[in-house]
């Protein structure tokens, strides 16, 4: 059976959106604006009334009657719509829901009480995607050892001693560290009184073992040092005070027996120039070589 559906919508080019989506759903030539008249299949059997609300334009209602405005209203839908959406697409929508509410009439017997109708078309928001939570990378962790140093210069000579710090920072995510130390020595023994204060900055890797309580450590550092000088002899002495740069390297070994607390023994050389020689009244007492080695033993806080 070939019908008519009349739409009362605004002029176009409102109108002609309508039209040409209901056109395209019930067929062609089976939609026609107000003030077009009849169709070829003569009077209208529906009579559909479009329009927004008297509040705004975010709703559009939608009435269908039978025949014409005056007959039995059969069905009725409303369109809600966002201010992103244009008017083409929402007169475009509307057409679609007279061409479904005329497809419910058709498809069961003439009431006049009004049909529920059939759920809008809604076009779905554009889904957002939501991205894995950011893990903050693991924060680094300051590390102190206190203990003490011997070393010499040369294999037969006197030993020098004395306290050692270091303050260093070491890396959750890479097995690697850096750290400051500082240490004051003495020589116990010789015919001059010689002290030593030493600096220094240094880098290193480390590779635990033992479930993780237990480290090797290889680390390089730059040292800077002076030497101080002071000779006697009866009521006469001089002092004097020398400064060297060089570097050190050293190979230190830890235990942890709780969360944050270790022991460390290590062992380190290096070289420091320029080479210190020492004259007393004109005559060649003593000489630093430039070579030298040591021992050191600390007690280590992680600050964890």
């Amino acid at each position: 059976m070939v019908f008519a559906v009349v739409v009362d919508v605004p002029p176009a080019p409102a109108a002609a959106r309508t039209l040409t989506t209901c056109n395209a759903a019930l067929g062609a030539g089976q939609c026609a604006a107000v003030e077009q008249g009849p169709g070829p299949g003569g009077p209208p059997r529906w009579y559909a009334v479009v329009r927004y609300d008297a509040e705004g334009r975010a709703r559009l209602t939608i009435e269908l009657y039978e025949g014409n405005r005056d007959g039995p209203r059969v069905a009725s839908s409303e369109l809600e719509f966002k201010e992103r959406d244009s008017a083409e697409e929402r007169w475009a929508s509307a057409g679609v829901v007279v061409a479904a509410l005329v497809a419910a009439q058709t498809a069961s017997p003439s009431s006049t009480e009004p049909k529920p109708a059939p759920a809008p078309v809604l076009v779905p928001a554009a889904a957002q995607v939501s991205r894995p939570p950011v893990r903050d990378a693991p924060a680094p962790w300051l590390r102190l050892d206190l203990g003490a140093t011997l070393g010499s210069e040369s294999r037969a000579g006197p030993l020098r001693v004395g306290p050692l710090g270091r303050l260093g920072i070491a890396f959750r995510s890479l097995p690697l560290f850096a750290f400051a130390s500082g240490a004051y020595t003495v020589r116990g023994s010789g015919r001059t009184d010689l002290s030593w204060l030493t600096g220094s900055l240094g880098v290193g890797a480390r590779v635990g073992f033992a479930q993780q309580r237990a480290a090797l450590e290889v680390r390089t550092e730059a040292v800077l040092e002076t030497v101080g000088i002071e000779a006697s002899d009866g009521d006469r002495s001089e002092q004097a005070r020398r400064t060297r740069f060089g570097s050190r390297f050293g190979l230190d070994l830890s235990g942890y027996w709780a969360k944050n607390w270790a022991v460390l023994l290590g062992a380190e050389a290096g070289a420091l120039g320029p080479r210190v020689t020492i004259d007393v009244l004109g005559q060649q007492v003593e000489q630093l070589p430039p070579f030298f080695w040591g021992f050191v033993s600390a007690l280590r806080y992680d600050f964890r």
